[in-house]
């Protein structure tokens, strides 16, 4: 849970009725809090996700409950583990896993990973995706979430869209993460081994970037020369950067040295990328032409709140950019408050302005209106996802899609304004069990 000092995540136990707190171990920055916990058979030590400790991409620690004592059990130079079971009599974990590589965002998998061993022993080796993981009290059972992701472009009119106004923009089968608008009107986007360029005809994609081995995740474009991306794995690392291309894909050059940077765009001036550092949570920015090292953006950090998605959306005049974080749960306060977070890009101190977002709203993008007088995102009713527009001065929003099926991860308007493409998808999931059939 988060400290009652800033930056910092404790861990702690405490009794079935809430009594008896105990703080177990107080983690900074957020990249090293544990997660993914996991109690041992015994009781006497809880194991947790790393996240890129020193060079590996992942690997399990171990807290000693009773003298608070850390150490590593293993650590994977290609593999991230994410949630995990500690197996009965110590046999071993059994854990999800992210492989490093193109897929790296797109699925998991599962693997036994013996008792003091580094090795993972693949369960599963398929084309789905697993989620959450519960294993019998024998340990010969498991059981969890299968899933399968479909995702595709839909183009509108910029005001928005009556029921079955939209088409599909990609053939089927064509897998997409992330897309943005190019300059002169095309859509640029992401399957994640390759950065493809696809013109609003719907003809065929056409390849930009690519490397099999590594995934670029994010994508926005920039101005009339360049676009900008995060590229994990590109370079047999274990970092993801923020990378800078040319518009027709040539010339990739990298523009920023963390563990894991995010969710890049472009100021309006095109002088700077903002982006992500997703293990500091900050929000940071680096000159677009590669002149100067990264740092943290002036005035971003919002004391008490915890950042919500990604998404960065500067204002077209340059001026303002906006981003979604929620408030930090109290005693007093249990439940966390969406708030909008308009950043003044032109002052030199100061913090974001704070409004109320709805509280249906879902993590799928935030925009400026190409007028900038609101905000706009998605709101969720009845599992379905639909772009609302919210004014910046208090009077009421109102709904500008009219899908009645499926979820929205990003939508964003056309250079000139005239239109809306939003990534629309839906997961299909099944209950799974795994038994063990040795003796």
């Amino acid at each position: 849970m988060n400290s009652p000092e800033l930056g910092k995540y404790e861990l702690m136990t405490t009794n079935a009725n809430g009594s008896d707190e105990k703080v177990l171990y107080v983690a900074a920055p957020a990249s090293e809090a544990p997660s993914f916990v996991a109690w041992s058979p015994d009781g006497k030590h809880i194991a947790f996700r790393l996240f890129k400790p020193d060079k590996s991409l992942g690997g399990i620690g171990a807290l000693e409950v009773k003298s608070g004592n850390l150490e590593r059990l293993a650590t994977f130079d290609d593999r991230l583990t994410l949630d995990f079971k500690w197996l009965p009599e110590r046999r071993g974990i059994l854990a999800l896993y992210s492989q490093r590589g193109s897929e790296y965002f797109l699925r998991s998998q599962i693997a036994v990973i013996p008792e003091g061993g580094e090795q993972f022993e693949p369960l599963t080796r398929d084309t789905n995706s697993y989620a959450t993981l519960t294993v019998s009290a024998d340990g010969r059972t498991l059981a969890t979430v299968q899933t399968k992701t479909m995702q595709n472009l839909y183009l509108l009119s910029a005001g928005g869209s009556q029921p079955g106004d939209a088409t599909a923009l990609l053939p089927p089968g064509q897998s997409v993460y992330s897309f943005d608008w190019t300059a002169d009107g095309d859509l640029a986007f992401t399957d994640f081994s390759s950065l493809m360029r696809i013109g609003s005809e719907r003809n065929a994609p056409t390849q930009l970037v690519g490397d099999a081995n590594a995934a670029i995740a994010d994508l926005s474009g920039c101005g009339n020369r360049y676009l900008v991306f995060s590229w994990a794995f590109h370079g047999s690392t274990n970092s993801t950067n923020i990378w800078r291309a040319n518009a027709d894909g040539t010339s990739p050059t990298k523009l920023s040295d963390g563990k894991a940077d995010r969710a890049p765009i472009c100021s309006m001036d095109q002088k700077w990328v903002f982006y992500w550092d997703e293990v500091l949570r900050q929000i940071w920015r680096v000159p677009l032409d590669g002149s100067g090292k990264p740092e943290v953006l002036p005035g971003s950090a919002v004391p008490k709140t915890l950042p919500v998605g990604m998404t960065l959306s500067p204002s077209r005049d340059g001026k303002r950019m906006a981003f979604v974080v929620a408030t930090v749960p109290t005693q007093e306060d249990p439940y966390p408050q969406y708030k909008i977070a308009l950043l003044d890009l032109t002052a030199k101190a100061g913090r974001p302005e704070l409004i109320d977002a709805d509280e249906r709203m879902s993590t799928g993008g935030l925009s400026f209106t190409p007028d900038g007088t609101a905000v706009a995102y998605p709101i969720r009713e009845n599992g379905v996802d639909n772009v609302w527009v919210q004014p910046l001065n208090g009077s009421n929003g109102k709904r500008i899609t009219a899908f009645d099926s499926e979820q929205i991860l990003n939508f964003r308007w056309s250079p000139d304004g005239r239109k809306l493409c939003v990534l629309r998808g839906h997961t299909d999931s099944d209950v799974v069990l795994i038994r063990d059939s040795s003796s």
